[in-house]
């Protein structure tokens, strides 16, 4: 059995190497189909449990306030220095206590400037690189070099301690632009607050993508399975069309049709399920290396992720979809009658 299916591989290899490539191509669509719904909620849970506070206030004016641990702040908006406006990206200056309650970085020093992990993902920085930012509107600029990271993904943001962030940027020594809270703080008018920022107000993006994209997911999965069956069964059919001679002579040698499904369909099958396991990782490094190309276009950045249950559904609708054009490719080896040998013999 393993010689004759092997025998069948062999002289059917283009087909199966069409076969292979239309497999990946498939897979890769399923891929980026299923990946969908756990990046964004992975996003939304690391925004969560990575928040600074329960409450950040952006005040219009510094005002003082009784509240229990809320803690003062300074904020600035900068953008990447890039000759390309166009691509210019919005990054979060933060100015906190060294020895903030809330922004836990580890400060080494007063100038120590430490920056969320998405900055250095998407620009292709690491840690002793320089990151070069400019204001928006008098594009004068700033030279920051990287001493760390700090896991904030809500948004491309920096660390730094606020005495430096004060002479940084030419404040005075008592300057704050917010306070962080744990608690609502409810002395200072809302005529002071610029904004006030919550969970909500962190995972709206992820939201919005969820209820954006729910209607589309069903479908790029529907359609990359359906292309995959497509490709699958065109070419089985073609390699059991090309082999029925061979398959009504052993019919006239007694062999049943459950054994000659397994010579032939089985053949088609492994190939199929190994094209599938195969084109796992290859698909993946594919997604990764574009998905971060499309990512670095938009503003802000989604770290990217894939839920290791995306794997087991690809390897289970590949086999369920085989299953279907398997059965379907049986009642096409019934119907090859025994003549068929008979008629082609010179």
């Amino acid at each position: 059995m393993t010689k004759f299916r092997l025998r069948v591989i062999f002289q059917n290899k283009s087909g199966y190497i069409v076969m292979f490539i239309g497999i990946l191509f498939s897979n890769f669509i399923l891929m980026f189909s299923l990946l969908l719904t756990p990046l964004v909620n992975n996003f939304k849970t690391e925004v969560i449990d990575n928040m600074i506070c329960n409450y950040q206030y952006v005040l219009k004016v510094p005002v003082e306030t009784d509240t229990k641990g809320a803690e003062k702040y300074a904020v600035t908006t900068l953008e990447t220095d890039f000759e390309n406006s166009d691509n210019s990206d919005e990054i979060t200056v933060y100015g906190v206590d060294k020895d903030s309650d809330y922004v836990k970085a580890g400060f080494v020093d007063r100038n120590s400037v430490f920056v969320s992990e998405g900055v250095l993902e998407k620009f292709g920085l690491k840690v002793g690189d320089n990151l070069d930012l400019k204001t928006k509107y008098d594009d004068k600029t700033y030279r920051l070099t990287i001493s760390g990271t700090y896991k904030y993904p809500a948004s491309l943001a920096v660390f730094t301690d606020i005495e430096n962030f004060r002479n940084e940027f030419e404040k005075s020594d008592d300057y704050f632009s917010g306070y962080f809270s744990d608690n609502e703080i409810t002395d200072i008018d809302d005529k002071y607050i610029a904004s006030k920022i919550t969970q909500k107000d962190l995972t709206v993006v992820s939201d919005q993508m969820t209820d954006s994209m729910g209607g589309m997911i069903p479908i790029i999965v529907v359609f990359s399975v359906v292309l995959y069956m497509l490709l699958v069964y065109l070419l089985s059919k073609v390699i059991i069309e090309k082999n029925a001679n061979s398959v009504s002579i052993v019919k006239i040698l007694g062999y049943q049709n459950g054994e000659i499904t397994r010579l032939y369909i089985m053949s088609t099958a492994i190939v199929a399920i190994l094209s599938v396991i195969i084109s796992l990782p290859i698909s993946y490094l594919f997604m990764k290396a574009i998905y971060s190309e499309i990512i670095r276009s938009f503003s802000g950045w989604l770290t990217f992720y894939i839920d290791p249950m995306v794997y087991v559904q690809m390897l289970v609708l590949g086999i369920l979809a085989y299953a279907v054009v398997g059965a379907l490719q049986f009642r096409k080896i019934k119907k090859i009658p025994m003549e068929e040998a008979l008629k082609n013999a010179e």
